[in-house]
């Protein structure tokens, strides 16, 4: 789950350097004092750092993301017309 968009997340570069290895709660903690990108303000309500946590906040984003920066209307793709008449 390392290098998955749910458990990434943009910072500083001494805020990075000083908790990339901290256990959970630190960086949390860090997050919420330091970090003013609304991407962060999510994880002030996970108590755990699990999969599970990393999946939602995924999950989250890509959504988000979806709503920012929709799909263009026009003509599907080739991989799209394959996929299409395929399955």
């Amino acid at each position: 789950m390392l290098q998955t968009l749910g458990n990434l997340t943009l910072l500083t570069q001494e805020l990075n350097s000083t908790e990339s290895n901290a256990p959970w709660t630190t960086k949390k903690e860090a997050l919420i004092k330091y970090s003013k990108l609304l991407m962060n303000s999510h994880v002030q309500g996970e108590q755990t750092w699990d999969e599970t946590a990393i999946l939602r906040r995924g999950t989250l984003i890509a959504e988000k993301a979806k709503l920012i920066w929709p799909r263009p209307l026009g003509p599907a793709s080739e991989s799209e017309k394959t996929t299409s008449k395929t399955g």
